[in-house]
């Protein structure tokens, strides 16, 4: 069995081996139409947009904690829920690119992060209000690329309509070097960062960090393999973009990237994941529509919607697949069992010893002491309880929990900080070695006044 370390760094280089793929695919958006153009030739172009994912995976970190924060509740997920995604979005992403489809890694990895999420715990995991925020950019994203690049290549042919052609040619193609290098410089700073919020998000899981804030070496890193990816270029998906869906010239290709770099910084400077080929794709439809409706090849744009159709739901689930078999058939995300009849009692110097069946699963124990309330109080809440089925266990018979003991190899434990005359309730959590846990139900109460002998424990049924 792989230990906790292990799992974590399986996240890491699965996210990782995301963000290549990612950048596999994506190379297209970042340069298909300067190739599409003939501008620069496909191998200095995917250079050129490597360097630039590279430098702009330094710009923020805004849309790293939105996927990190906005998507799913952090407290009911696990490091084997990122696992399961980032799987997930790999296979859908990798085979779309050696079809030749441009596909969203966004929508990847987003289905694949919210069917392994839901897998485990449950619709209730997800947080509608960021879910819908980024689905809506996504798809409000690409219809304003469509626009911006329509009214942009609108005014430039008012501008050059007299102009002779040969040297307006010339002058737009230098111009696009500017746009595309500006276009792949906003790709590195709003894709990176998604792969940075799901391995700092494990970094948080992992207890390697206390808050968000993504790690220098996780920037460095995200932003090699998404260079790396961009490097190898996705050939068939930048033969789809730049040649297949509308023929550009120089000064569609300037218009298409300068839209489309416009609308990944306003995404990138509010923090708000987008879909980089949906913005460039509809950028180069927008291009094609000034020129008629038969100058785009909407046959192959009904096949590149299809795919964006099914991104979603297909990465769910197999984000969701994947979760279960790792589960079921691995056991990688499975709880201990919380400790069952501990015994408490006062020793006679005065402190309380806690003694416990081992369980199999746990390799440590933490412990957790409350102040119970008053007799008076007590009484009514159990009677509430009593009365009120939706309470199962009487849980609320304490107050401000404090945990007094910490990563317990053994199945003994001495508080020597309880103080004299006081009622307490103990309860005890189990935890296995891929750090998952479960803190027992059942509360088990002591008196510090009676020595040698504790409170019998009230009744609760047996831990599930």
């Amino acid at each position: 069995m792989p230990s906790y370390d292990a799992l974590l760094w399986s996240v890491i280089v699965s996210a990782l081996v995301f963000d290549f793929v990612n950048g596999w695919n994506d190379s297209a958006n970042s340069i298909a139409t300067v190739v599409g153009t003939r501008v620069l030739s496909p191998i200095k172009a995917v250079l050129l947009a490597a360097v630039l994912n590279m430098a702009g995976a330094f710009m923020g970190q805004a849309v790293a904690k939105a996927v990190a924060g906005e998507i799913v509740n952090t407290e009911l997920i696990s490091q084997t829920v990122l696992l399961s995604a980032m799987s997930g979005a790999i296979i859908w992403a990798a085979w779309m690119t050696m079809i030749g489809m441009p596909i969203s890694g966004s929508h990847s990895l987003l289905g694949g992060f919210l069917g392994a999420a839901v897998a485990k715990a449950g619709i209730q995991v997800v947080k509608a209000k960021g879910v819908v925020t980024i689905l809506t950019a996504m798809l409000v994203s690409p219809i304003l690329g469509f626009i911006l690049t329509y009214i942009l290549y609108l005014v430039i042919a008012r501008l050059f309509a007299r102009r002779a052609p040969g040297p307006t040619g010339r002058m737009f193609g230098r111009l696009q070097l500017v746009s595309v290098s500006s276009m792949s410089l906003m790709h590195g700073a709003n894709d990176a960062q998604k792969v940075m919020g799901i391995i700092t998000l494990g970094l948080l899981l992992g207890g390697h960090q206390d808050n968000l804030n993504v790690q220098p070496w996780v920037v460095v890193a995200c932003g090699l393999a998404i260079s790396m990816g961009t490097a190898l270029g996705g050939w068939k998906v930048i033969k789809t973009l730049g040649h297949g869906l509308s023929r550009l010239k120089p000064v569609d290709g300037f218009a298409a990237e300068t839209a489309a770099s416009l609308v990944l910084y306003i995404a990138k400077s509010i923090g708000i994941p987008v879909s980089t080929t949906h913005i460039i794709t509809g950028c180069i439809l927008g291009v094609g529509a000034t020129k008629g409706i038969n100058s785009v090849r909407w046959g192959l744009g009904q096949k590149i919607l299809l795919a964006w159709v099914f991104t979603l739901p297909s990465a769910m689930v197999m984000g969701g697949a994947i979760y279960w078999i790792l589960f079921a058939g691995f056991g990688l995300d499975h709880q201990p069992k919380p400790p069952w009849n501990i015994d408490t009692h006062v020793r006679g110097d005065g402190k309380v010893e806690l003694e416990w069946p081992s369980v199999k699963e746990a390799t440590s124990y933490q412990i957790y002491r409350y102040e119970r309330i008053d007799e008076e109080t007590e009484a009514k809440e159990r009677e509430k309880a009593a009365q009120n089925k939706k309470y199962r266990y009487v849980l609320r018979v304490s107050d401000t929990e404090v945990q007094v003991g910490k990563d317990i190899k053994g199945n003994t434990f001495i508080d020597d900080s309880a103080e004299p005359s006081h009622r307490y309730v103990y309860r005890i959590r189990a935890t296995n070695e891929f750090g998952h846990s479960r803190k027992s139900t059942r509360e088990y109460p002591v008196n510090t006044a009676n020595r040698g002998a504790a409170e019998a424990p009230p009744d609760s049924p047996e831990e599930d």
